[in-house]
């Protein structure tokens, strides 16, 4: 469990991330938002990396959450994928320094120690949405003639263009506005037919 301190220098290191890119977080500058000198960082993350990793742990904690609540949720198709939808994009526009740690080729460039992880991430987080689609098919929700894991990747692929083109708008596209129709998009493409709603 992190302190109080180490949550503080935490929530400056995803503000500049946020603000101004992988690769202008630096030490001085988590020090100077939180006003403590650098050795008191340092004290709490020994490098840079180890900040980015503390905030990879907090976006994987906050995300899996949303792909494993559209298996076990009650309702239609509409309301399942709306759910599921809502949640994360509502998740990565209260915290906008995630955006770019998992749907962008920044920190893959910025931090190349950081793929493993990030990596690691990608295939659970698959695994987990494939596995909630291939809930929803055994319930007879979803069309079985598609994967669940196909499904998992046409969905995340999807939702990681819908959030790169966000950012390269500086957020002119809001995630919000895209919900819907994304929404929508994917109960046609993977409801039965009985389900889809014209």
């Amino acid at each position: 469990m992190r302190t109080e301190r180490q949550q503080e220098l935490l929530n400056a290191a995803v503000n500049i991330v946020a603000k101004e890119g992988f690769s202008r977080l630096t030490i001085r500058k988590v020090a100077a938002a939180v006003g403590v000198t650098e050795p008191a960082v340092y004290r709490h993350f020994p490098h840079k990396l180890a900040l980015l990793t503390a905030i990879l742990e907090d976006l994987q904690s906050a995300v899996i959450p949303h792909f494993q609540k559209l298996a076990v949720a009650d309702g239609t198709p509409e309301q399942l994928v709306s759910g599921f939808i809502d949640g994360l994009f509502s998740e990565l526009t209260n915290k906008p320094a995630f955006a770019p740690l998992v749907f962008s080729e920044e920190a893959f460039h910025s931090e190349p120690q950081l793929r493993p992880m990030l990596l690691s991430m990608m295939r659970e987080n698959l695994a987990i949405l494939g596995s909630s689609f291939a809930r929803l098919q055994s319930r007879g929700l979803f069309r079985k003639d598609i994967g669940h894991e196909k499904m998992a990747l046409i969905t995340m692929g999807t939702i990681r263009l819908t959030v790169t083109r966000s950012m390269l708008t500086g957020r002119a596209e809001r995630l919000s506005d895209q919900a819907v129709d994304l929404a929508d998009t994917f109960v046609h493409l993977f409801s039965v037919k009985e389900y889809v709603v014209s």
